[in-house]
């Protein structure tokens, strides 16, 4: 067994003799001995276990270290590129933020908050997942199906700029209110269970985040990457598209009373711009995505 004591404390000498092992032939088996062998008693214990996790993970021959390095790094920072703009679509969804923070400002904040976060993100990973699982199998990581999925992008970011045009149609006019959904007016007597399927609705199943959900997949597919890295690939993606919904949750059960009254103000806000501030990230999300699509159609 291991040393590895509960005060980790980080040598940068047998750090840097671990990565130079590790970028020699046996990597990973010479960084396990190393660290190993390294004495309990010392710094060089203590930082045995640190070295052993980090480096043999990130840059020895098992699934995440062939995702970052060499021509699996190359891969990741293509998939992730592709991904982000999806990403920050999904976090940028304003009817969501808004179920969150009244949830939070809910007598039963503590359950149904927590549920609804949760079935957020597994609703987002799971839709990914299945577009994954799908589309790896067929081919999409094939040079000639580049073509395919430059299409498959481009039928996608036109959908988006329909969506885009329906938001603008249906923005309040001037002193006009805002009109939200009618299951909002329930949610403070809403059950946990209740509120963990309305998490999983509003992100696997919405029809913006699905298209979204679909437009990340494909990059991850396309992408070819091996499973660990795919597994990494979707859960930035996840972890990304899910920051303004678990992100408000975590931050008010940590700091109650210092965040109650910028997150009524942002909801209100959010309220009155809701249909602009989608029609935006819509607009802005259909070019980008249009112009993928087109950039592998034409090479």
């Amino acid at each position: 067994m291991l040393p590895c004591p509960a005060g980790l404390l980080v040598s940068p000498f047998p750090i840097i003799a671990a990565i130079a092992l590790l970028i020699g032939a046996d990597g990973r088996q010479e960084t396990v001995v190393f660290a190993a062998s390294r004495p309990a008693g010392n710094d060089g214990g203590r930082a045995s276990c640190l070295t052993l996790v980090f480096a043999a993970l990130f840059f020895g021959k098992g699934p995440l270290g062939r995702a970052f390095s060499g021509r699996g790094l190359m891969g990741f920072g293509q998939a992730l590129g592709d991904l982000l703009p999806a990403a920050v679509g999904v976090a940028l969804s304003p009817v969501p933020i808004i179920a969150a923070v009244l949830m939070l400002m809910s007598p039963a904040a503590a359950r149904t908050a927590p549920a609804f976060a949760l079935g957020w993100i597994a609703g987002l990973a799971l839709a990914t997942t299945v577009v994954v699982l799908v589309a790896d199998p067929a081919g999409a990581s094939d040079p000639g199906a580049r073509p395919v999925v430059g299409w498959i992008k481009v039928l996608l970011g036109v959908l988006f700029l329909v969506m885009a045009a329906g938001q603008w149609r249906k923005r309040p006019r001037d002193g006009a209110a805002p009109e939200l959904p009618t299951w909002m007016s329930a949610i403070d007597g809403m059950a946990p269970g209740k509120a963990l399927a309305l998490g999983a609705l509003l992100s696997g199943a919405n029809p913006k985040n699905l298209t979204l959900a679909i437009a990340a997949a494909m990059a991850i597919a396309q992408a070819g990457l091996g499973g660990g890295s795919t597994v990494a690939a979707i859960a930035v993606f996840v972890v990304l598209g899910s920051v303004t919904v678990a992100g408000p949750v975590l931050v008010y059960l940590a700091m109650r009373d210092r965040v109650q009254g910028p997150l009524l103000a942002a909801k209100d806000w959010l309220v009155r711009e809701n249909a602009t501030v989608m029609f935006v990230v819509l607009l802005v999300l259909g070019v980008v995505i249009i112009g993928k699509g087109i950039s592998g159609i034409t090479t």
